[in-house]
């Protein structure tokens, strides 16, 4: 049995990404997609700015800014000593 179609026609449309970035799980990018003639979105990981004044590529968590290619924030949190922990060491 033979199948035919009149009358077909075929349309491009284009999508609608403009930015497409995809993060390994501790925040580096990897297989980016940007459109030509768009503005750079700076909002990436867990919508944290990227900061990339002298190409350091870190992200700003607000108080602390986080590096993704170690995985690790750059300084200590300065807050760390006002939550209790529930495991206490204890040496002997």
């Amino acid at each position: 049995m033979d199948v035919y179609f009149d009358d077909v026609t075929m349309t491009y449309t284009p999508s609608p990404v403009v930015q497409q970035e995809d993060f390994y799980p501790f925040g580096l990018t990897f297989n980016t997609y940007q459109r030509q003639n768009s503005l750079i979105n700076n909002f990436q990981y867990n919508g944290k700015e990227l900061q990339n004044d002298l190409s350091l590529n870190w992200l700003d968590y607000g108080a602390r800014m986080y590096m993704p290619e170690i995985g690790r924030f750059g300084v200590v949190d300065l807050l760390a000593d006002k939550a209790h922990s529930s495991l206490q060491i204890r040496i002997r």
